[in-house]
């Protein structure tokens, strides 16, 4: 009877689809439509995993109070769920708890967890150890606790059975490469990346993919590896939307990396693809950060003229576009310019720069 529920074949795609890049977007609407379609005849333990599936795409779509009450809904009928059902259960609601506050007491929720995984059969618990010490180094990775996360996932990358879900490999292997990278492993960082970056691709997430290669090209960039940080530097760009943080991200790091190869009017052009990429995005403030990495990169280059003249000419046009306030920051700039200069250079350097827009 239970078989012949439409929702059914919608829990069991939604189980089997990996939530990295936008596949959350394929698995929640769907459970959401699944959701209306006679919940009433759906059996607890289908509920069940109809409401935690969902909760977990609407916590990697980042809708976390939605979520909560997915999360919920699961915990109203968890008396007849599977054991690894409650391990889910437990586990996201630590995942939520850490969303909300990353000092949030887990010890109920993972006492929980570790009770239903006893309850478990042998061939699941290795996997659902893992999504328990995946919180717990969640944990601590948000605490600013580096060693704990390599304790809790190192092994488990070299144990068989140990992960029986993509997301749950990609996240392991995502916290490790952060892990190592903030404790300045900059080979085992890499390492780690480059497993993820083969997971995001594997499974057609792009966001995720240019996130990686950002941390990748880090990593590669510390390691005196210039030419491989460009290369990952470079292939994130095309991934990742020009209004995008991960583009964002890349686009400084890439200026800063070709300024580290001794190509400075390369790294120029690419904190200006930034600033034009913000300004088509009308992000202000990303446009005003933009335009302070190039003064910086001029400042550097001792092209204290060619920053000045750039500067007067944005300061003018935020002004008559967007007024004073908004051209303001643009004015701090140009006072960095008078501080490395000195005020007698600074004024003459005005004086010339008047002059020829006069003969023009």
């Amino acid at each position: 009877m239970g078989s012949a529920h439409p929702a059914i074949p919608v829990i069991l795609a939604a189980e089997g689809t990996p939530l990295l890049g936008h596949a959350h977007e394929r698995v929640v609407a769907p459970l959401e439509a699944a959701s209306q379609q006679a919940p009433e005849a759906l059996p607890d333990p289908w509920v069940v995993r109809l409401a935690l599936r969902l909760a977990e795409g609407l916590l990697m779509a980042r809708a976390p109070e939605r979520a909560a009450l997915w999360v919920g809904v699961a915990g109203e009928r968890l008396a007849t769920a599977r054991p690894r059902d409650r391990v889910a259960h437990a586990t996201l609601t630590a995942r939520l708890a850490l969303a909300a506050d990353p000092q949030a007491p887990l010890a109920d929720t993972l006492t929980e967890a570790r009770l239903a995984l006893v309850a478990a059969p042998l061939d699941e618990r290795d996997a659902l150890e893992t999504r328990i010490r995946l919180v717990e180094a969640e944990a601590a990775w948000r605490q600013g606790l580096f060693g704990p996360v390599l304790e809790r996932l190192s092994s488990r990358l070299r144990q068989a059975n140990a992960f029986a879900r993509i997301d749950d490999l990609w996240r392991a292997q995502r916290l490790l490469g952060l892990a190592r990278q903030a404790r300045l492993d900059f080979a085992g960082a890499a390492d780690a990346f480059t497993q993820a970056l083969d997971v995001c691709e594997a499974h057609d997430a792009p966001l995720d993919t240019a996130e990686t290669l950002l941390h990748l090209g880090q990593c590669r960039l510390a390691l005196n590896d210039a030419a491989g940080a460009i290369e990952a530097f470079t292939r994130a760009q095309g991934l990742a939307p020009p209004d995008s943080a991960p583009f964002q991200a890349n686009v400084g790091a890439l200026a800063m990396a070709r300024l580290a190869v001794g190509e400075p009017d390369a790294a120029i052009a690419e904190a200006q693809q930034g600033a034009v990429a913000a300004a088509r995005a009308d992000n202000h403030r990303a446009y005003i950060q933009w335009v302070g990495v190039v003064t910086h990169l001029h400042r550097v280059l001792g092209r204290h003229e060619a920053a000045y003249r750039q500067l007067l000419g944005i300061y003018g046009t935020l002004r008559r576009g967007l007024g004073e306030a908004a051209a303001a920051p643009v004015l701090g700039l140009i006072d960095t310019l008078r501080a490395d200069l000195g005020d007698e250079a600074f004024e003459a350097l005005s004086a010339r720069l008047l002059a020829s827009q006069t003969r023009h």
